[in-house]
């Protein structure tokens, strides 16, 4: 079962989508505090730039967790320069960091943005600090 929650572009809707990670990841039995950071990066995304509702979807097969966010802006995202002291356009280079595999694809005139996690047997999200990660080209 995938489970998929459907949120307001708000401040408020970046803590209940973290609240749902948290069930879904407990329920399974999953600690994966870098799957919640990315989460919320991309939510607190969507929230900022795509202005529309959005949901938030994950999967878990195997040792891959895949969350995905889709909104109803077609802009698609663009990496932000990450420039001295900037207090933001960090975001995606985040969720590349934590993650084995980000994108972002148009969907039905908007988006989804998704990235992949890989999951240790012990239930754990593995952390990817690599310059390797992939990248929407």
């Amino acid at each position: 079962m995938s489970p998929i929650e459907t949120f307001e572009p708000e401040a408020s809707s970046a803590a209940c989508v973290r609240r749902f990670v948290a069930r879904t990841l407990m329920a399974w039995d999953v600690e994966g505090d870098d799957i919640s950071v990315v989460v919320n990066e991309l939510a607190t995304n969507a929230i900022l730039h795509g202005r529309t509702r959005f949901s938030v979807r994950l999967d878990l097969a195997g040792d891959l967790c895949r969350v995905e966010i889709a909104d109803w802006n077609p802009r698609m995202p663009v990496p932000g320069a990450m420039f001295g002291d900037a207090t933001s356009g960090h975001g995606l280079g985040l969720v590349a960091a934590l993650s084995d595999r980000w994108g972002a694809e148009a969907r039905d005139g908007g988006k989804a943005v998704w990235c992949e996690v890989s999951v240790d047997r012990d239930g754990r999200a593995r952390l990817h600090m690599t310059a390797g990660a992939s990248h929407p080209t």
